[in-house]
């Protein structure tokens, strides 16, 4: 009976294992997590429940073989008592009597040790079926710790590395948004130089072109300052003289 209810119990455990690991096949890691956790709470509590109704069972099957062994030695010790009474004096009908009645409970003592025998290994075996669930519902309750410890650990890890993850992610952007404007800067400054090189050459061409232009102006002979006074004094025009003393030689003539 209990090798059945063993080997039934086992087997029941390696299937919400199993399916335990086929449930956390999932794309979504929080909801693996929940499921996973949730699988482990409900096959302890699955195993928690066999493991009450083993104790439930072990223990009738302990009274139970208690009690056939109770009775066993109370007719042992009886058939002692009724085996000691012949060793005294009895009248004929007395000891028939006495041998009959310890022949009739020897015949059911013998009849009765191999259900003693039987009860006494069903209390064995149901106390190594409810040993065994025990040890079941340890592992299992530490796993569930455990699971529970790990997913919380493992929540904390992947929160702090989306953050962390963010932050990189916006220093990256600023990094960029950083060189665009360098970029912008050094665009700008591009410019300029270009510009200011454009004045110059400008500037450099302007004077190029004002130093051909004076230098292909024809030249006249009269914006000579000696030769300008002497053609004036000749046509008669020269500027009258602010000296007095040519002043007055000019009013003698």
């Amino acid at each position: 009976m209990f090798n059945f209810l063993k080997t039934f119990g086992t087997k029941k455990l390696e299937n919400s294992i199993q399916k335990a690991g086929q449930s956390i096949a999932l794309s979504d890691l929080d909801t693996a997590a929940d499921v996973n956790v949730d699988v482990l709470q409900k096959n302890l509590d699955k195993i928690a429940l066999q493991y009450q109704n083993a104790v439930k069972e072990y223990q009738r099957e302990q009274r139970e073989a208690d009690q056939a062994e109770h009775l066993f030695n109370t007719r042992i010790s009886a058939a002692e008592k009724l085996s000691a009474k012949l060793e005294g004096e009895l009248t004929d009908t007395d000891k028939m009597a006495i041998e009959q009645a310890l022949n009739q409970l020897l015949t059911e003592i013998e009849d009765h040790k191999p259900e003693v025998e039987r009860e006494k290994q069903e209390a064995v075996e149901a106390k190594e079926f409810m040993d065994m669930l025990k040890k079941e519902v340890d592992e299992s309750a530490n796993q569930l710790k455990s699971a529970r410890k790990n997913f919380d650990s493992a929540t904390k890890n992947l929160k702090r590395n989306e953050l962390q993850a963010e932050q990189a992610k916006r220093k990256e952007e600023q990094i960029k948004e950083l060189a665009g404007i360098k970029k912008k800067t050094d665009n700008l400054s591009f410019v300029l130089n270009a510009m200011n090189q454009k004045a110059d050459e400008a500037k450099a061409q302007a004077e190029a072109s004002k130093l051909k232009a004076d230098l292909l102006k024809p030249v006249k002979v009269e914006d000579n300052d000696i030769i300008k006074q002497a053609m004036l004094e000749a046509s008669g025009t020269a500027p009258k003289s602010t000296n007095m003393a040519d002043r007055l030689a000019a009013l003698k003539n």
